[in-house]
């Protein structure tokens, strides 16, 4: 005979991460009610050299401020200099490199690699999101040929808890 389980009143759980192997734990129905969200995005290996791995990797559920922004190489760009990437917000059916910046200078992919940088964000209300806005990273030039593994993580407060 089966066992039978209470179910439990759910719970808002403080700042924590998953890894994608536990998310059929996650309580979604919490995510509705949290006031922070971190998203990252990541373009790994040698794709990190070519423009068609740089796109949307965030659709915003709910109102929200982008409040803080970084990045990380695993291998700094050495042939193509400059070589940055920019992260953008796009709205309706904006394209990446259509959208709107949402740092004061991109990334600088030809830096130290495997240094975590934190980004300067614009002062404008571009820094908030609709819902169904996108983040997008966007690679400034073509192409290079030895950036690799680009990491960037971005935080975001939801506004409509607070208004």
């Amino acid at each position: 005979m089966p066992q039978h389980i209470e179910p439990q009143q759910p719970r808002l759980v403080e700042s924590h991460f998953h890894n994608g192997m536990d998310s059929p734990r996650v309580d979604y129905q919490n995510l509705d009610r949290a006031p922070n969200l971190i998203v990252t995005a990541v373009v790994d290996g040698v794709n990190a050299r070519a423009q068609e791995w740089y796109d949307a990797f965030f659709i915003a559920p709910y109102v929200c401020e982008v409040t803080a922004m970084s990045e990380v190489h695993g291998t700094a760009e050495a042939t193509t200099d400059p070589y940055s990437m920019q992260v953008q917000r796009l709205q309706g059916t904006e394209g990446t490199g259509s959208g709107d910046n949402l740092l004061t200078t991109a990334f600088d992919l030809t830096g130290t690699a495997k240094t975590v940088v934190s980004g300067t964000l614009v002062s404008t209300n571009v820094r908030i999101l609709n819902k169904n806005d996108r983040l997008a990273l966007r690679l400034e030039q073509a192409s290079g040929s030895d950036c690799t593994d680009v990491v960037v993580t971005v935080s975001l407060r939801r506004v409509d808890l607070f208004q």
